[in-house]
């Protein structure tokens, strides 16, 4: 097999693996929180979030332009930062 072809099959398998382990992550943060052992950080900080999601947008397409208007300062929200940011990527 050519190394090209080893290494999209390689990079595939790693993809799938990162993708396989993030569902069963996401399964356990489900179960946490139907048993109500779900721990929340406080007074997430909104903006920076949403800017750090779109920078790392940015750098991985150069078709798209994300602009984001702040008409306001300090949101901050009860939650838990990783999964916020999850959240913005995929809305994004």
């Amino acid at each position: 097999m050519k190394s090209e072809r080893q290494t999209k099959y390689v990079q595939t398998i790693y993809n799938e693996a990162r993708r396989l382990t993030a569902l069963i992550n996401d399964f356990l943060g489900v179960q946490r929180m139907e048993s109500g052992k779900q721990i929340y950080e406080k007074n997430v900080e909104i903006i920076p979030l949403i800017q750090k999601v779109i920078e790392h947008l940015e750098i991985n397409t150069v078709q798209h332009d994300i602009r984001l208007k702040i008409e306001t300062k300090d949101i901050m929200i009860l939650g838990d930062h990783l999964k916020i940011e999850q959240g913005f990527f995929n809305l994004f």
